[in-house]
């Protein structure tokens, strides 16, 4: 169990953590959390938080967490390495605001490598640099990944999605959704006009599956 309310401090430093909770009946459940305090109305043995799943503020019973899960991990030197093969959704210092870039790396492989020397690019007037890193596994092994048979919409929402996707024989590839599908070599090459995927690009696509991540600049 969790019991140290040092955990705050962890918490608040977080955009959006994941904690395993027990219930009064005894039962588990996973809850997805964000903007986190402790509880005005019950004190410093409980925090409120607002939670994903219920779409409201919720109060949990510090003692009753069982672990705790950063969706989110903060990049805190240019050394820092994958800890395992897979898909990285970065969140980036652009220019005066965050935004999403995404690249499949190989364990051990330096998250700087995707922004610096020959991989330097702007945003606006300044370099982009990566903040904090979202991991999900390859399809279709990774934990997460959702069947789709259609494209996903290009709505203004607030969910982001992995796609995987496949063209005629080609292997696997993959697109970050924000507002609309930005295919991995948009940011592997981020010189390429995004004019050419448009829906002929997609036309001739296989949409394999998706998998949604939480994000809170």
């Amino acid at each position: 169990m969790v019991r140290n309310l040092d955990m705050l401090a962890f918490l608040e430093s977080h955009s959006v953590v994941e904690i395993e909770y027990l219930k009064a009946n005894g039962e588990t459940c996973l809850r997805n959390i964000t903007d986190v305090c402790i509880s005005d109305e019950y004190g410093d043995n409980y925090i409120d938080a607002y939670c994903e799943e219920k779409h409201h503020r919720l109060t949990f019973k510090i003692e009753r967490i069982v672990s705790i899960k950063p969706l989110w991990i903060h990049i805190t030197n240019k050394d820092e390495m994958a800890p395992q093969d897979g898909l990285y959704i970065f969140e980036c210092w652009g220019d005066n605001h965050l935004e999403l870039e995404m690249y499949r790396m190989s364990k051990g492989e330096i998250f700087w490598k995707c922004f610096s020397d020959e991989f330097e690019h702007m945003s606006g007037w300044v370099s982009v640099e990566p903040r904090a890193y979202h991991y999900i596994g390859f399809y279709p092994n990774g934990i997460g990944w959702k069947t789709l048979e259609v494209k996903p919409k290009n709505e203004v929402n607030d969910k982001y999605e992995v796609v995987a996707y496949q063209k005629a024989t080609e292997n696997i590839q993959y697109a970050l959704r924000l507002r609309k599908l930005w295919p991995e070599e948009s940011f592997i090459n981020p010189k390429i006009d995004d004019s050419i995927y448009n829906d002929d690009y997609w036309s001739d696509t296989t949409i394999l599956a998706s998998h949604e991540f939480l994000w809170r600049p």
